[in-house]
């Protein structure tokens, strides 16, 4: 199997043999690549290419290109903006599997590369959550019948959602969340696990979910801002009438992490299990919050250790996640920085 690096190197040499001058690299992971640069005299263009570890099969890229192409005309029907898409299935140069390649105008900044350049908290960057808040979650949740499940769901992380002047364009399609054949599209591949794909529901489908997706995504960047961003979506729940959302909202673990002896919060810790991922990573960004002695490094480290996607963590994952936010009660010293490849 190709190493991560060399994977990537096929495909630099891929577009530059096409004319494609790569000018920013958003993501790189271990199932895919994101990158923004454009053709000669082009306009930018982002480009997303899945390759899935070792490829995939031309069959499976067909199923999901299509389920990603339907879920991108799903959401542009509830209200939700999104771009134009061109999807390509190219073959890997040495098997007989494939990529898939998505290609879409670059619609202006993400809400993370706006949080990642700011240094205060700046009238923009608020009008930007409050804005996706708007644009992108209310379609989702009156799509719907009041207190229902989504049926279209969303992942509702900061550089999923692009900034335009007629407002926030969503721009993740793939893998498609999607309501199909009597189950809940969540990744791919599919989850099996129960608890797995119980939190994948979660933070894909259920109004509480995403927005506590939502939160710990904003927070992550910029902890210092927690308040703000905790106010936003507090206001955003009350003009809906999201009474029951709200109240949860209001009475999470991390609300209460400072407000009681520091022996009843080891005991609320110690009883979270992976189930409560986002309350674990919540609690991580209201403690850097509270103690200036921890920043973004210690975050990224957490949230590394806490990332999942089709199986559930590792007890031992759970448990050293616990133990970290016990040591930063005491404001003990933490791991910190990145702890995979990508």
């Amino acid at each position: 199997m190709r190493t991560i690096k060399e994977w990537q190197e096929e495909i630099a040499k891929f577009w530059a043999l096409r004319g494609f001058k790569i000018t920013e690299v958003f993501k790189e992971a271990k199932n895919r690549m994101v990158f923004q640069g454009s053709f000669k005299k082009d306009e930018p263009t982002v480009v997303k290419i899945a390759g899935y570890k070792s490829s995939l099969t031309i069959k499976t890229a067909n199923t999901l290109w299509k389920d990603s192409e339907g879920y991108r005309k799903e959401l542009a029907k509830i209200g939700v903006k999104v771009p134009g898409i061109k999807i390509e299935i190219e073959p890997e140069s040495t098997s007989g599997k494939v990529y898939l390649i998505e290609t879409a105008p670059h619609v202006g900044a993400s809400i993370h590369q706006l949080l990642s350049r700011t240094e205060t908290p700046d009238p923009e960057t608020l009008k930007a959550v409050d804005s996706c808040l708007k644009d992108c979650f209310e379609p989702l949740f009156r799509s719907v019948s009041p207190g229902e499940d989504l049926r279209i769901g969303i992942d509702a992380v900061c550089r999923n959602f692009c900034i335009q002047e007629e407002g926030i364009y969503y721009v993740d399609f793939l893998p498609a969340k999607l309501y199909k054949a009597g189950k809940y599209m969540l990744e791919y591949p599919e989850p099996t696990d129960p608890n797995a794909i119980s939190l994948g529901y979660y933070r894909h489908y259920t109004r509480e979910g995403i927005l506590h997706a939502f939160l710990v995504s904003l927070e992550h960047i910029r902890p210092e801002m927690r308040k703000l961003f905790l106010d936003i979506i507090e206001s955003f729940l009350k003009d809906l009438g999201e009474k029951t959302v709200l109240y949860r909202f209001q009475h999470f673990p991390a609300r209460r992490i400072k407000d009681i002896p520091k022996s009843e919060s080891e005991e609320m810790i110690e009883s979270l299990e992976f189930r409560d991922l986002y309350d674990l990573r919540d609690i991580a960004c209201a403690l850097v919050a509270g103690n200036q002695k921890y920043g973004r490094e210690e975050l990224d480290y957490f949230f590394d250790l806490t990332h999942f996607q089709s199986k559930p963590l590792p007890k031992e994952s759970i448990e050293k996640a616990k133990n970290i936010l016990i040591k930063m009660l005491h404001g003990d010293d933490i791991p910190k920085g990145k702890i995979h490849e990508a």
